[in-house]
């Protein structure tokens, strides 16, 4: 009989702790973004899970955009790892719901008509 790992009793064993990072200011084209983490998830098992931290970019005027970062931490992500979640953020929807699947379709069959 093998033993129990001892992280598998604990209470949020599965879940990373919260993150408690102050907000950063990125600089884009002479335009200052603020930065938060949002959220975060570790992705995979074993010895080398991926961590991902969901960012939302917010302007001075109240424009805000979403990505995704490799990291555990925002403090910890350089500049240039800023940047580059920047140019793949897209508009920032807090109250998103997945669409679904087959949004367009009709009938039963999946074709439009019903046929």
């Amino acid at each position: 009989m093998r033993p129990q790992n001892v992280r598998e009793g604990m209470p949020g064993a599965e879940e990373p702790p919260e993150i408690d990072v102050d907000d950063r200011v990125l600089d884009v084209d002479g335009e200052a973004w603020t930065v938060r983490a949002e959220g975060r998830a570790r992705v995979g098992r074993g010895r080398s899970p991926a961590h991902l931290i969901q960012l939302v970019f917010r302007s001075d005027d109240g424009t805000e955009r979403e990505s995704l970062a490799v990291g555990r931490r925002l403090e910890e992500l350089t500049e240039h790892r800023l940047r580059e979640a920047f140019r793949t953020a897209r508009p920032y929807r807090p109250d998103r719901d997945d669409p679904p699947f087959f949004d367009d379709t009709t009938g039963a069959s999946g074709r439009r008509g019903g046929s």
